[in-house]
Parts: structure tokens; sequence; C-alpha cells
């Protein structure tokens, strides 16, 4: 008798062992290919993309404002150098030169500027709108999470520190990229 109630004893906690393993879903997704597909962040990249190119015309445009002042700057040096003229006429070109060179300068200084201040502007913007996007992910992710009664979610697009993927192997059935990917879009139409 004492045998028999041992041996349900052990088939109820192997029963429950059992059981608890099967309630432990875990599920994968890629954010980074959420992300990558998410409209939101496309139209961003989009938009970013266009306003660099806005700025490239301004460098370029502001270049070609510095490419005056250097052919000023050259034909300034070359009187300065001209035994035509006198010589107080040199040390004038000569000194008109050196101003030139510091016009040069403070216009090579503000493209400088520029380019530093956009491209500080634009990444502070693209971190901004990023984590208020991956966030939406993640709401969406969570949401999926619940639906399937999952434990635990991984990150499948990280590297570890010897480069392999964090995750080397996951059923197909428990990856939910597509998913979110479908369901992060679905709100396009809507907005």
């Amino acid at each position: 008798m004492i045998r028999l109630k041992s041996l349900i004893t052990v088939c109820a906690l192997a029963l429950a062992s059992i059981s608890a393993q099967a309630e432990n879903v875990i599920l994968t997704v890629n954010v980074n290919s959420a992300a990558q597909e998410y409209y939101k962040v496309k139209a961003l990249m989009e938009e970013l993309g266009a306003v660099k190119d806005q700025a490239q015309e301004q460098v370029e445009s502001m270049e070609e404002g510095g490419k005056e002042l250097v052919q000023e700057f050259e034909e300034l040096v070359e009187q300065a150098k001209s035994e035509i003229l006198t010589e107080e006429a040199r040390k004038d070109a000569e000194k008109d030169a050196l101003a030139k060179r510091s016009e040069i300068q403070a216009k090579e200084n503000e493209i400088r500027e520029y380019l530093t201040n956009t491209e500080r502007s634009m990444a502070a913007r693209q971190q901004t709108q990023m984590s208020v996007f991956v966030k939406e992910i993640v709401d969406v992710i969570e949401e999926i999470r619940e639906a399937r009664g999952a434990t635990l979610v991984l990150d499948s697009s990280g590297a570890s520190n010897n480069g392999l993927p964090t995750i080397l192997y996951t059923a197909p059935e428990n990856d939910i990229t597509e998913e979110v990917i479908e369901k992060v879009n679905s709100t396009q139409t809507e907005e």
C-alpha cells in the first residue's frame, strides 16, 4: 500500500512537472527586421534622406561661395607679387589677401559648423523617433506574447560577443517577426 502511494505521488509530481514545462512558451522576434519594415520607420528614413540631400545642396552652395573667395584671394596674391604695381599697391594687395584668407577660413568654419549641427540634429531626431517606434513595436510584441500565452520573448536580431547570433535556432512557429510586422503596419491605413 505504501508503495502504491509512493508510486502515485511520483506520477503526480511527474505530471505536474510535464504540465509546468508545457506552459512555458518561448517566442522569438527579430526587432531590427520589424523596425526596418515598419512603415513609420521607412517614412522617417525617407524624410531624413531628403533633409540630408537638402543639407548637401546647401553645403555645395556654400562651397561655391568659398570658391569665389579663393579665386579672389589668388588674384590678390598675384597682385601682391606683381612688379607692375607700385610698392604701396602691392602692400595693399597683400593686406587684402590676408583679409580674404580670413574670410575663407571663416567660410570653412561656417561649412563645418553647418555640417556638424545638421548631423547632430538629424541624429537626435532619428534617436527620438526610433525610441517611440521601438516602443510601439514592443507594445505589439507584448500583445502577441499575451495572446499566445508566452512566458518569454527573445530578440533574435543581436549578435553575441563572439559574433554568433544570440539565438542559434528557433522553430519557425515560435518566430513572431512577420506577425509583428503585419500588425504594426496594419495601422498604416488607419492614420
